[in-house]
């Protein structure tokens, strides 16, 4: 999602009362003012806030658009750079892992054991069962790749702000505490108009701010609230990844020396015959 359009659709509404929110003909929810940013997805966290506006008396939602529209949310809620460089190292590690496993596999494998088995090489069972074994590991790290790529892949989404993600199946999945730091966030991010069309928000973060802000809302703390909250999304999400890809390495490193210690073994067992 774009937080830039939604701020200038927030002003734009604002300065014209009478234009239509989301869901209507105003042109500029489309793409002529491409210096605003992309036109918001009609399921994005922004347009179904300014939907929720729609309905509010011209009294109410006018502070509500003003607040909005002197915000910069750009900037804190940009996913982390690290999500991108590990969706693109992990896609390539798959397909080059999962090819050269192919390669082997179907071309090198078949003619190596005809060859060490045709000229009785002792202790060859025992290497093809090794090079079974860290080809099975390798199987694996191959699917364990896929899953972290789909969590990435999953955490940038999260990062356009669906409307409904809170309520995800996905996100209550996701480890390291990444849903609820998303939950807590995208509540804040709708607090002013939770709190005027008299709705309670679902995180506990957003309830604590309601109580203390004593119905001052938006009040001046709810930004800086708002960009700790972004922070620590983006921590749990680096720290996830970090993690997930560490264990990558440690399975592929593994998986390896037995696939090399199996195919060697052979080898050293001719040489000694011969």
């Amino acid at each position: 999602m774009d937080w830039d359009r939604f701020h200038f659709l927030c002003r734009h509404y604002q300065a014209s009362p009478g234009r239509l929110l989301p869901g209507g003909t105003d042109c500029h929810q489309e793409g002529e003012l491409t210096a605003f940013g992309a036109p918001l997805p009609a399921r994005s966290l922004g347009a179904a806030s300014l939907r929720r506006l729609q309905g509010l008396p011209p009294d109410t939602a006018e502070p509500l658009l003003s607040w909005y529209g002197e915000q910069d949310f750009s900037p804190i809620l940009a996913p982390p750079p690290r999500v991108r460089g590990v969706l693109l190292y992990l896609s390539a590690l798959s397909l080059v892992l999962g090819f050269m496993m192919a390669i082997y596999h179907l071309v090198v494998l078949p003619r190596m054991r005809e060859f060490y088995t045709s000229v009785e090489v002792p202790g060859t069972a025992p290497a093809f069962a090794m090079i079974e074994q860290g080809s099975a590991l390798l199987g694996v790290v191959v699917v364990l790749l896929v899953l972290v790529w789909l969590l990435a892949w999953q955490v940038r989404r999260l990062y356009r702000f669906p409307a409904s993600g809170a309520d995800s199946l996905v996100l209550r999945w996701m480890p390291g505490g990444i849903g609820r730091r998303y939950r807590e966030l995208a509540d804040l991010i709708q607090v002013p108009v939770a709190h005027a069309v008299g709705e309670s928000p679902g995180s506990a973060t957003a309830r604590e701010y309601l109580a203390c802000c004593q119905g001052r809302v938006p009040g001046p703390d709810l930004p800086r609230l708002i960009r700790r909250q972004a922070e620590a999304l983006a921590r749990r999400v680096v720290l996830c990844l970090q993690v997930a890809v560490a264990l990558v390495g440690v399975l592929i490193a593994l998986g390896i020396g037995l696939f090399l210690a199996g195919a060697y073994s052979p080898i050293f067992s001719t040489g000694a015959i011969v």
